[in-house]
């Protein structure tokens, strides 16, 4: 995907980290629960796709733009 914006690419793991330390925590916290099915729209790496497979225990389908997320 061609770049559409200066600096718009994905952030690095760092960022993420500093903004939300804990994103299983993150995820609770917008009243994810077990057993239903989530959809993590603009996943990038999947630093919240982990914590939401962990939780639901259930089906969670990542969708991102970008065909290749290194």
């Amino acid at each position: 995907m061609p770049k559409s914006f200066p600096a718009s690419s994905m952030p690095d793991r760092d960022w993420w980290t500093m903004l939300w330390p804990d994103p299983l925590d993150v995820v609770q916290n917008l009243g994810v629960t077990p057993k239903i099915s989530v959809l993590d729209l603009c996943c990038g790496d999947g630093y919240f796709t982990a914590p939401l497979a962990k939780l639901v225990g259930g089906n969670v389908y990542a969708l991102d733009l970008y065909p290749v997320i290194i």
